[in-house]
């Protein structure tokens, strides 16, 4: 539940003190909002998001000013400047949250979410045990006669395929490198509405190797929708290297073949499984 101020913009500060009464009437300095400025703008207030801490902290900030101007609550019949109200902000990653390979061996490997992977915005909420497949780019385009998934059954499986196009960046040579073609195909969504309509579990896009420096290797921030149909998860490079040799794969020499003659080099991963716990729930404060 979120604390609402019923008037919450400071600048009608002076416009409230100039209506008082003249007897009421407080005295508003310059200093007084420039002070008020500085508290709120202050970077330990983190930007007041809706349902935090800092966010609590600044409507408390208002309450006092408003009672030190002699304002009278309207809020509710507890006297207060305050009304619960509860605020929807889209969806919580919970801590179960969770990936890892293992190989036939059973030898398995861990990643950490936030440091290796993250649910994706276009992720909905779900458990996966399953074999793997690796689909190349995750690219099935007729309009460039191009498909990652020919010949390929991935019905069941996780899917794992490499981040944006092939040569996306050369744009002499590459016929994914316009723009309006990296919009249609290169895309998270593009690439789990092709894994979703082929009948995958879940899908996995790694940071493509030839257009990821260390500097770069990293993943957004954690996301999720209630409409999502399948787990969808975004992985850095350096995990997913990791994660393409427990199931006996090399990400950057099967770029490298795709790449070459823009030709499809997918598989089946039939000896090892990959188990995604992708658990979201809406988020109401």
């Amino acid at each position: 539940m979120t604390r609402g101020l019923l008037l919450v913009v400071l600048l009608i500060l002076p416009v409230v003190a100039v209506q008082a009464a003249p007897e009421e009437r407080p005295e508003v300095t310059r200093g007084e909002l420039k002070d008020l400025v500085k508290r709120f703008a202050n970077d330990k207030m983190k930007g007041r998001e809706s349902g935090e801490p800092e966010c609590d902290q600044a409507a408390d900030m208002i309450a006092a000013e408003y009672a030190r101007l002699g304002l009278r609550p309207l809020g509710n019949d507890s006297g207060s400047f305050f009304q619960p109200f509860t605020s929807p902000r889209g969806i919580r990653v919970l801590d179960t949250t969770a990936l890892s390979a293992t190989n036939a061996k059973g030898k398995s490997t861990a990643f950490k979410i936030l440091k290796d992977f993250v649910p994706h915005d276009e992720a909905g909420s779900g458990r996966v045990t399953a074999k793997a497949a690796f689909a190349g780019y995750g690219i099935a385009d007729a309009q460039l006669q191009y498909d990652d998934y020919e010949g390929l059954d991935v019905t069941g499986r996780v899917v794992i395929v490499l981040r944006r196009a092939p040569r996306w960046q050369d744009k002499r040579k590459s016929p994914f490198a316009p723009q309006h073609v990296m919009m249609r195909v290169g895309t998270f969504k593009a690439k789990v509405d092709a894994a979703v309509a082929r009948g995958a579990a879940a899908l996995i896009v790694v940071n493509d190797p030839a257009s990821t420096s260390k500097s770069d290797d990293e993943v957004g921030r954690p996301g999720g929708t209630a409409n999502g149909k399948i787990p969808v998860i975004h992985m850095t490079y350096a995990a997913g290297k990791r994660l393409a040799s427990r199931l006996g794969l090399s990400l950057s020499k099967l770029q490298r073949r795709i790449d070459a003659k823009f030709s499809p080099h997918s598989s089946l991963v039939d000896d090892a499984t990959v188990t995604i716990h992708c658990d979201l729930e809406p988020d109401q404060r």
